[in-house]
């Protein structure tokens, strides 16, 4: 079996992107199961023997790619905690935290969005990085609210809930072309929801 490389090279670091952004772009136009390493390798320009340098298999080219892929989603998202003030704004902060999760689940390719949940939900080693990222944005909300001064009992639980309404919303927003007037009586109910788990 041949050893498994960690580039260090300028372009060996940059054939092994260019290997990790074919496999996403073809996993998420054909699906993870009709997809074969020699297309990947193709689509990036190398020989299947050079993936292999650096990938075991296909679905570590998967998992590296989905990582990648997560990176660019939750980067917003947590970034956006620090913009948010919610001792001051609490309604504010909610909103803006919510517009965007929307802005940074929003993409041009719906099918490749669909695919990537779909591989998710089929493969557990997939499911749990994608579990791994969101509990990372449960907890950092957490922390923001407490450096605000804010708790509640249950507050990890009531996160997850507001968490996931939220996420779910953005989600079947992608494929549902809500109008604005629509999203604004969404928000305005996840508004509430959020001011009941706090302040009722």
């Amino acid at each position: 079996m041949t050893e498994i490389r960690q580039p260090i090279k300028r372009t060996s670091i940059e054939k092994k992107q260019k290997i990790i952004n074919a496999g996403l772009q073809v996993f998420s136009e054909k699906g993870y199961y009709n997809t074969t390493t020699a297309e990947i390798a193709q689509i990036a320009g190398v020989s299947t023997g050079i993936v292999y340098n650096y990938f075991k298999d296909k679905k570590d080219i998967l998992l590296q790619a989905l990582q990648v892929c997560f990176e660019n989603t939750f980067k917003p998202i947590l970034n956006a905690l620090n913009q948010c003030d919610f001792r001051c704004d609490f309604e504010g902060s909610i909103r803006k935290f919510v517009l965007i999760c929307l802005q940074a689940h929003n993409t041009e390719n719906k099918f490749a969005h669909r695919e990537i949940m779909g591989m998710c939900m089929l493969d557990q080693d997939a499911g749990a990085l994608l579990n791994q990222k969101e509990n990372n944005v449960i907890n950092a909300i957490i922390k923001a609210l407490s450096d605000n001064g804010i708790t509640a009992p249950n507050i990890t639980a009531k996160i997850k809930i507001l968490y996931h309404n939220i996420r779910d919303f953005c989600h079947t927003a992608i494929f549902e072309n809500y109008s604005e007037n629509y999203i604004n009586t969404v928000l305005n109910e996840i508004l509430e929801i959020a001011k009941n788990m706090f302040f009722s």
